[in-house]
């Protein structure tokens, strides 16, 4: 059986990542659908955050909820910097199947 990647999938509107497959983390050697099943939860974050706030853009939706989340890191006392450099090192090593 071949997977299906979500990079292969039409996305292109906010109406679109509503429509995605239920995906899991199998942690079963397929890192590839691993990583599917993190893009399909980032979906699901973007698609409640747009129906709260409204949006019809996807780049435009993502960058307001990347703001919003500098704010709360703001009251939170978290160092979003320091975040966004950890979340590209653990992409890198999702990507690589190393997570």
């Amino acid at each position: 059986m071949t997977a299906t990647y979500l990079s292969q999938l039409p996305i292109s509107d906010l109406a679109d990542l509503a429509d995605l497959p239920d995906l899991r983390i199998e942690s079963a050697g397929d890192h590839s659908g691993d990583n599917n099943a993190r893009a399909a939860f980032a979906a699901a974050a973007i698609t409640a955050y747009v129906a709260r706030v409204g949006g019809e853009d996807i780049e435009i939706s993502i960058t307001d909820l990347l703001a919003d989340l500098r704010h709360l890191c703001d009251s939170a006392r978290v160092d979003f910097e320091r975040a966004i450099d950890r979340s590209g090192r653990h992409h890198l090593a999702e990507l690589r199947g190393e997570l």
